[in-house]
């Protein structure tokens, strides 16, 4: 069996881009946790009915704004029950849902932290123009913290088997 999967993501006013993501991630997670961080244009219902439709369960959570991307992230990544977390933000997509749940089934197992290509800036035709790698699954049994108020990241506890 494999081991369970969760996303964990930090939202504020993403409503007009939760039905792509959603439909791009359809089939991948055992369940979501949306930390919303103060929106006000009908995220949360959106993403219940978003998650509703792809068939996962959803817990939403808030959380008071502080000018810090890692508390947040932290706060998202606290009520997380499942073997693995991933992480997006309201604006990414899957690229190729069945490349990932082939993954997800196979490999995801073999390391505690996984890379993969994070798209940090695009151009006017959504064509990326700075990407770099970034840990985006964490295995929740070696408690992972994320630090820096703005460009968070998660520093890896020694021993740390990475892919």
């Amino acid at each position: 069996m494999r081991p369970s999967l969760a996303l964990a993501m930090i939202s504020k006013n993403e409503a007009h881009n939760f039905p792509e993501l959603f439909d791009s991630i359809k089939g991948c997670f055992d369940k979501i946790y949306l930390t919303d961080t103060g929106s006000t244009d009908g995220t949360v219902d959106i993403a219940r009915q978003c998650a509703e439709k792809i068939g996962v369960p959803i817990e939403i959570n808030t959380f008071e704004w502080v000018k810090d991307f890692a508390a947040a992230r932290n706060a998202s990544f606290a009520p997380v029950t499942e073997d693995f977390i991933m992480w997006m933000d309201g604006d990414d997509s899957l690229r190729n849902r069945e490349a990932f749940i082939l993954w997800r089934n196979t490999a995801m197992e073999f390391a505690d932290m996984h890379l993969a290509t994070y798209d940090y800036a695009n151009d006017d035709k959504g064509t990326a123009v700075v990407s770099f790698l970034r840990e985006r699954v964490v295995r929740r049994s070696i408690n992972p913290q994320w630090r820096y108020f703005v460009h968070e990241g998660i520093i890896p506890p020694p021993g740390t088997k990475m892919n």
